[in-house]
Order: C-alpha cells, then sequence, then structure tokens
C-alpha cells in the first residue's frame, strides 16, 4: 500500500507543477511473490512483480496523464526503492546500544 499511497501523492503533486488538470485518481495494486519453504524452517520470500491500476480522472490527454504518470514514478521513492537496487541495514536495540543484524 505504501508505493500506492507515494505514487499517489507524487501524482497529485506533480499534476500541479506540469498544469495537468486532475479531478480524482484511483488506484489498485497487486503483488506478486514467490515463497519458498523447506520443511518447518521458515519461508523465505522473493518479490515477483508489481501491478498498479491507475484511474484518473481529467480533461488532459491521455499523452499528458501518461507524461504525468512518468514523473510520478520517478519521485516516488517506494516505487524506486523497489525498482532499484540499494542496501537495507538491520539494527537491534541492547539495552542502551544499537547492534548491526
Amino acid at each position: 500500500a505504501g508505493v500506492v499511497t507515494c505514487l499517489m501523492t507524487q501524482m497529485k503533486a506533480f499534476a500541479k507543477r506540469l498544469r495537468i488538470p486532475v479531478e480524482n485518481i484511483a488506484m489498485n495494486a497487486d503483488f506478486h511473490w514467490r515463497l519458498v519453504q523447506v520443511g518447518r524452517e521458515p519461508y523465505v520470500s522473493q518479490p515477483v512483480g508489481f501491478d498498479i491500476d491507475i484511474d484518473v480522472e481529467s480533461d488532459a490527454s491521455v499523452e499528458d496523464i501518461k507524461r504525468l504518470i512518468a514523473a510520478a514514478k520517478k519521485g516516488c521513492f517506494a516505487e524506486q526503492a523497489l525498482t532499484l537496487p540499494c542496501e537495507i541495514g538491520h539494527r537491534l536495540k541492547v539495552g542502551e546500544d544499537w547492534v548491526e543484524v
């Protein structure tokens, strides 16, 4: 849901900046995952892909809406984090200290 919220926020912000009139935006996302479990071990998940359906109420042309979506995709930190490989650090608080895990 974070990707949808982020993408929608960027579309609304960039619509003003690009001067593309937008009345309403509705989105729905499907997330596709692969899970592998060996015996009773916890399963391991792997993303396969994401599909985001975007319904835009606007008098703008289809080309302008596509341009808006392209800009929003580039500005959405959640979508970029899922698209581009990056390192994720994890720390556990132990007493007053943080330990890398």
